[in-house]
């Protein structure tokens, strides 16, 4: 009879030990979870290339360089080079506009946050 009062014990421990794990490991997980979710890069809000229109925007600066439809910018040449993998070929980039003057308001394209400021 005192065995398997001991074995009772014994399992009841290991099963105590087994759900503090898991709390454990739950509350690591929801911990981890949540920081990431703080710590994720947020990206700006704010104007895109398309959100310029010619007929009442003037480029004031070429200085963005970009590709034909397609092709992407190469990594791999510093991004002074357009490429499609699919094709295999390659092309000269494209400068477009990085600086506009819409109605006296002044855009100009951030190369650290690729992103539309307004100067």
């Amino acid at each position: 009879m005192n065995t398997k009062k001991k074995n009772n014990k014994s399992l009841n421990n290991q099963k105590k030990i087994i759900l503090t794990v898991l709390l454990f490991v739950i509350i690591l997980i929801v911990l981890l979870v949540g920081i990431l979710k703080l710590t994720e890069k947020k990206q700006p809000t704010g104007l895109i290339v398309d959100d310029f229109y010619g007929d009442t925007c003037t480029c004031l600066e070429r200085g963005l360089n970009k590709c034909l439809s397609g092709y992407e910018l190469s990594v791999k040449w510093d991004g002074e080079l357009c490429i499609n993998k699919t094709l295999g070929t390659f092309t000269n980039i494209v400068k477009g506009c990085s600086k506009y003057d819409c109605s006296g308001i002044i855009y100009e394209y951030n190369f650290d946050i690729k992103f539309w400021e307004i100067k």
